[in-house]
């Protein structure tokens, strides 16, 4: 990239020509761990050049979970949402499989009542936090928190309110 004023070769790491100290029109900023181009910036072009750099740990999505705790404002993207039930899943697999085998009978974990516990109580502290997880991720796709309501009605309700959760992000969207 060169100066517009001196025609010196620039990078995308300085801000000013060195020369003559006109703004670098392809000056990359870092903003919580996204790349913005400062000209996109200028012309109000969101989203034109922006370069995702994914967040370092697995586990960043669900810590991320209990920052906010019951925040009902804002979005949540359906990346960090999805990584977030995908790690409540995991750890609540064996009590999943611990309720398989208690209908069933088919094979024996050998958890007792106080695993049991363990997980009823766990599932109840993130209760909150996964509520307003999923208001924040309606809000994304563009839809009210009443929404919501679907999952009381079993089948096609919980079948469409999973359908809007998977909803691609509205950039027009009216909750900030």
């Amino acid at each position: 990239m060169k100066c517009a004023k001196c025609k010196r070769n620039l990078t995308v790491e300085d801000r000013f020509c060195p020369q003559c100290g006109e703004p670098n029109p392809g000056f990359v900023l870092r903003m919580n761990h996204q790349m913005v181009n400062v000209e996109d910036r200028a012309t109000k072009e969101w989203g034109k050049d922006i370069e995702y750099d994914p967040p370092k740990y697995f586990l960043f999505g669900f810590f991320q979970l209990f920052k906010p705790y019951i925040t009902l404002s804002g979005t949540m993207g359906r990346a960090q949402f999805w990584s977030i039930q995908l790690i409540i899943l995991i750890f609540d697999l064996p009590f999943i499989l611990f309720l398989i085998q208690e209908v069933t009978g088919i094979f024996d974990l050998g958890l007792t009542t106080t695993w049991v516990r363990f997980f009823l109580v766990t599932n109840l502290c993130w209760f909150l936090p996964l509520f307003g997880a999923e208001v924040r991720r309606l809000h994304d796709a563009n839809r009210s928190s009443w929404w919501i309501l679907l999952k009381l009605i079993p089948g096609p309700g919980t079948l469409l309110f999973i359908y809007l959760l998977l909803k691609k992000t509205d950039p027009n969207t009216r909750y900030s």
